[in-house]
């Protein structure tokens, strides 16, 4: 997958940083939000192992384990192993109480890699 950043911010406005890291398993994580309130989350390099039913969430723990998994918040199937990829996060998810995004595997139950969700440092 080799997907652009996309313009996402309607108001034509710079869209804010709010969370970069590095993934676990290979790549980089980016969070994004526009002044219209838009989110755009981002893997840029992107390289996790192969397993069935791979799909990106959020979690409320900084290092995300199978018992975690009952309370993330699903944004969506992974798009592929590797490359660089967007997903929109709603609005309406409150981002305070979470720590990490994740992919995961929901037919093993398992964290196949996971990134903090902290404030990018200048």
């Amino acid at each position: 997958v080799d997907e652009p950043l996309p313009p996402f911010d309607e108001g034509g406005g710079q869209p804010k940083l709010v969370a970069r890291s590095a993934v676990s398993s290979g790549g980089q994580m980016f969070l994004y939000e526009a002044a219209d309130g838009t989110r755009l989350l981002r893997f840029e390099d992107l390289s996790v192992g192969s397993a069935p039913d791979l799909e990106v969430v959020l979690t409320r723990s900084a290092a995300p384990t199978a018992a975690d998994l009952a309370s993330a918040v699903a944004i969506g199937a992974l798009k592929g192993a590797r490359g660089n990829q967007n997903y929109l996060v709603s609005s309406k998810i409150a981002l305070a109480p979470l720590q990490s995004v994740a992919v995961i595997s929901r037919a093993q139950n398992a964290v196949i890699a996971s990134a903090p969700l902290k404030a990018p440092t200048r």
